[in-house]
């Protein structure tokens, strides 16, 4: 087995939102996947019971698989249309007003994470199964920040994830 000495970089990524359940303009799309400078590949765990059997004790799975929230952090533009499309996502799926218990289908979308080596080459890719906003975090609003940047995060549910290597030889 040949092994790489070309070492993973955490800024090789791009989250991708092919489409929007409540746009279909891809420019909308691409607003969100332009301005994520941070986010993660989350956690999976099963769970395991201890079972009896003639006499012995055996270690069994028990299912599902469980997927920790997708968490991702973006820089927000100028115009604030990224934050006001996770805000009108979110606005679709429950508004406290009219929209309370909608049909996930008309909620979720896939996402793809692609992952890329330090020479463009692709190493994986992480398709994100029925996603959509949980959690749109804060904007802080301040003179007297040294940051120039706003920056906001959101938190993603979701089915599953499924990843699709790819091997560099």
């Amino acid at each position: 087995m040949k092994s790489s000495l070309n070492k993973a970089s955490g800024q090789n990524y791009k989250l991708i939102f092919p489409k929007l359940p409540f746009s279909s303009d891809l420019e909308d799309s691409s607003i969100l996947t332009l301005n994520i400078h941070s986010t993660v590949l989350p956690s999976i765990s099963m769970t395991s019971t201890q079972m009896d059997w003639m006499g012995a004790v055996r270690e069994i799975i028990t299912p599902p698989v469980e997927f920790e929230p997708w968490y991702t952090q973006f820089i927000v533009d100028a115009d604030f249309k990224n934050w006001y499309l996770l805000y009108t996502w979110m606005m679709l799926i429950n508004n406290n007003k009219d929209h309370y218990d909608q049909n996930p289908r008309d909620y979720c979308v896939d996402a793809e994470l692609s992952i890329i080596d330090n020479f463009q080459n692709p190493v994986m890719k992480v398709n994100i199964i029925d996603m959509f906003p949980t959690m749109l975090g804060e904007i802080t609003l301040s003179h007297r920040e040294g940051e120039t940047n706003l920056e906001s995060s959101v938190n993603f549910n979701y089915i599953r994830y499924e990843v699709d290597y790819f091997k560099n030889d």
